[in-house]
């Protein structure tokens, strides 16, 4: 698409300060919120982190804790084992005294009703109770084996008061005879054919269950004395390897639960103990909720027990479906931690053994607590980010105000003068040359204006005589080209210092003002690149350099340029290349990709949607033989051109009048430069558009010469044949038909005058020359035609650097047949000349 004229520029000093904000913000936005999510992620790592080292720290100290207090709850236990070995040695020797009843006993002991001796009262200082049950018949030695019993009352009395956790203490015979301190009514509380070796708590000292003779501890039973659910610290008694008896000190289940698990366990834990089979034996209030038991700590004696009553099934871990792990894991390992799931809260459980005991220590802590301390860490470092986001916002939000400040000033001190020079730059190509004087800072611009100035007010009185008018266009194209030239100087030394100040310093706000300095150069050198273009143009100072050109290969890379543009505006592309149009065509490949860039830029500027596409078609065989017209196109879908503005559109500084030149931008120079290339190759350019559909340039190149097989293998270096003679179109006079008389002034005067250059010469002809002619390839042609100028510039031989540049000029032509010719010519001439330096 052209450049289309619209109704608005944008102007430098916007362009730049939007380049500066946009350069700036976003790093500063990229840079922000790489800081936010680093800060969010390291947080979140934090958080877990805290929460990775509380669980570990956590299980450390509940393992120790649950080991320290289970060594705290052994001791408690361990004083009452010691008070029942003590006991057991005072029954040893009540049973061996032989001592009678005393007064105050005997009168205390009758028959009840069923026919059990037992206690009918309590001595008014507190005795002990006594019970022998009416299945064993009394005789003299069971009298006297109670009898005896009675001197170990006092030994009861004592270690009782002396065990603060025992509420009871006893002795029971393998023949049914009980005493226990204090006393009760024995006779309304156990049965009196009680049997006494079937309960738990005397076989469970027996030689079947205790073969070692130890003081053990039983599981949690009902005490069939009036106590309620306790355990018992038992031990044998025996005579000789008789087992006469089993002496006991009972703790109920409230005072285990009231006295031995008061333990300080953070987190709001608690601990429960557990018998050798799994059983809970005492347990806290808040064990009771998440068990979800009613603990059993007293019991209503409206009968009397007449065998052994351990707790429900539901007091036993390894019938319990919630703590079915915990279970397992108890069985696999003395010590340990788990976690489970029990009432409906997340908890940890640390468990140890107690010595001596088979019993289990399991403190229990509900995880959420342990976590509370995290939870809090995290909700504190919520806060501090959205503290954080909000200083930064705020912080960012100054840095912006302060940037945009500074960047207007900037941009007012590097636009404006490189506005006013464009101004007088645009001002003189209209024909404007009477400029004012504008005083510039930097001086190579202050420089440049004024022989801006100067030359204008000079160019205006040579246009002011008659003789001069005629070549006015001439004068302008001239001057336009100089000034060009002068104009690059300051830029291209703004633009080099600005390099250069870029590598010593390091803040980035000032690397980001020399890169809007140096956007700003290079917007200006591209407008006068595009002055000097038609400028040279006009003032005939452009020539064609022809040569194979694989014009499908150059619109694909025109394609790949534009690759950016297309994803930026989401716009398609499309090329469409005849199947019938020859790989290779002779066109100056530089100025057609020129061409093609110029409206192809054109397109993507005015293209906000839809497609722009290149097609190059065969038109038909040239009027020249071995030639072929060719059509190139290119098309868009933008904002088209009006009818009117269609003719005018071609010309140097024009732009359409809907054309936004503060959205689009251009110098109304690229349809121009397009429009004298073309005509420059012979080709005509014409332009179709409908406002809002787009536009269609279409260009005509008549009589493209085609490269056939031969010329096609010069890139592939091989040997073709010889073609047909190919003549340059639009290719200046070579000068070849002035060979002659070069050569003829080389081998009389430009040789003969210089012996090195003789030997030079003939070396080099004998060498490449003869390869040349071997091979047929316009590459070694060439490469003869640039080492003979090379040799003419070394010895500074005029007739020598004449007749390389003309052979360069053949080859140029890709006329192998006119080359042949010439350096066959030069093969002889060298041939003519001594191999040394002599005269000839």
């Amino acid at each position: 698409m052209s450049e289309i004229p619209g109704r608005g520029r944008v102007k430098l000093y916007d362009w730049i300060i939007r380049s500066y904000l946009k350069t700036i913000l976003v790093p500063l936005g990229i840079i922000a919120v790489m800081f936010i999510l680093f800060f969010v992620l390291t947080n979140r790592w934090q958080i877990r982190e805290t929460e990775t080292y509380l669980a570990a720290d956590a299980r450390t100290n509940l393992t120790n804790l649950t080991i320290q207090e289970s060594a705290t709850v052994e001791k408690q236990l361990e004083s009452i084992e010691n008070a029942t070995e003590l006991y057991r040695l005072e029954t040893g020797r009540a049973l061996e005294s032989g001592t009678g009843f005393l007064p105050e006993d005997a009168a205390r002991l009758g028959y009840s009703e069923e026919g059990a001796y037992v206690t009918t009262s309590d001595k008014p200082s507190g005795g002990m109770a006594v019970i022998y049950s009416n299945l064993t018949p009394l005789r003299d030695a069971e009298l006297s084996k109670l009898a005896s019993l009675f001197a170990s009352e006092a030994s009861m009395k004592d270690i009782l008061a002396s065990t603060p956790l025992a509420v009871s203490i006893y002795f029971n015979t393998f023949d049914s005879l009980n005493i226990i301190y204090p006393y009760f009514d024995t006779a309304s509380q156990y049965p009196n054919d009680i049997d006494i070796p079937s309960y738990n708590f005397y076989y469970e000292a027996d030689a079947e269950y205790n073969p070692g003779r130890e003081t053990v501890w039983t599981d949690v039973y009902l005490d069939p004395a009036g106590h309620g659910w306790m355990a018992s610290s038992i031990a044998p008694v025996y005579r000789d390897e008789f087992l006469e008896g089993v002496v006991g000190i009972d703790v109920t289940v409230d005072t285990i639960a009231n006295e031995i698990l008061q333990m300080d366990i953070p987190w709001n834990g608690y601990g429960i103990l557990l018998s050798k089979d799994g059983t809970i034996m005492a347990m806290p209030r808040q064990g009771e909720v998440d068990f979800g038991l009613d603990e059993m700590t007293t019991h209503a004696y409206s009968e009397a027990i007449f065998q052994d009553t351990f707790k429900p099934e539901q007091f036993n871990i390894n019938n319990r479906a919630d703590t079915a792990g915990l279970a397992d894991a108890i069985r696999s390992r003395e010590n340990g931690y788990t976690e489970l799931t029990l009432g409906e809260r997340e908890q940890v459980a640390a468990w140890s053994s107690i010595e001596g005991t088979g019993w289990k220590l399991v403190i229990f802590v509900p995880k959420d607590e342990i976590f509370m301390i995290s939870q809090t860490l995290a909700a504190r470092m919520v806060r501090i980010g959205l503290l954080f986001g909000l200083g930064l916002g705020i912080s960012l939000l100054l840095i912006f105000i302060l940037i945009t400040i500074l960047a207007r000033r900037f941009s007012s001190r590097i636009a404006e003068p490189l506005k006013a020079m464009n101004l007088m730059l645009r001002k003189v190509g209209e024909g404007y040359y009477d400029q004012k004087q504008v005083g510039f800072q930097v001086e190579e611009l202050n420089e440049t204006a004024a022989q801006i100035v100067d030359m204008g007010k000079e160019l205006q009185e040579a246009l002011s005589s008659n003789s001069l008018l005629k070549s006015a266009n001439a004068l302008k194209s001239e001057f336009i080209a100089n000034m060009s030239h002068e104009i690059r100087t300051p830029v291209n030394a703004i633009l080099g210092f600005s390099m250069i100040l870029d590598k010593q310093i390091s803040d980035p706000l000032q690397k980001q003002h020399l890169q809007t300095i140096r956007k700003a150069c290079n917007t200006l050198l591209t407008i006068i690149n595009d002055i000097l273009d038609l400028s040279k143009l006009d003032a005939g100072g452009v020539s064609l350099h022809l040569e194979p050109v694989e014009l499908g290969e150059e619109l694909r890379n025109i394609e790949e340029l534009y690759r950016y543009e297309q994803q930026r505006k989401s716009i398609g592309m499309e090329i469409h290349l005849d199947p019938q149009l020859p790989k290779l065509l002779v066109l100056d490949g530089i100025r057609v990709r020129q061409i093609l860039l110029n409206l192809v830029g054109n397109a993507f500027k005015f293209t906000e949607s839809g497609t722009i596409s290149i097609s190059a078609w065969k038109q038909g065989p040239g009027t020249v033989p071995g030639s072929v017209n060719l059509r190139l196109a290119v098309q868009d879908t933008g904002i088209g051109i009006e009818e009117l503005q269609q003719q005018r559109i071609f010309e140097p500084f024009i732009q359409t009048e809907n054309q936004n030149v503060r959205k689009y931008g251009g110098t109304g120079l690229g349809l121009a430069i397009v429009k004298r290339f073309v005509e420059l190759m012979n080709g005509q350019v014409t332009l179709e558009s409908i406002v809002g559909q787009g536009a269609t340039f279409t260009i005509d190149l008549p009589d493209v010469p085609v490269v056939g097989l031969g010329l096609a293998s010069i890139d592939a270096g091989e040997s073709p044949e010889v073609p047909a003679p190919v003549d340059p179109v639009g290719q200046p006079d070579s000068g070849i038909r002035d060979l002659p008389m070069i050569i003829a002034n080389l081998a009389g005067k430009g040789l003969r005058e210089n012996d090195a250059l003789q030997v030079e010469f003939s070396s080099f002809c004998s060498e490449l020359c003869a390869k040349a002619l071997d091979s047929n390839r316009i590459r070694d042609f060439h490469e003869i035609a640039l080492g003979l100028l090379a040799i003419g510039d070394r010895h500074d031989a005029g007739s020598l650097i004449s007749f390389a540049k003309t052979l360069q000029q053949a080859a140029e032509s890709f006329d192998i047949v006119l080359f042949q010719r010439l350096v066959q010519e030069v093969m002889e001439l060298g041939k003519k000349l001594p191999s040394g330096g002599t005269d000839g």
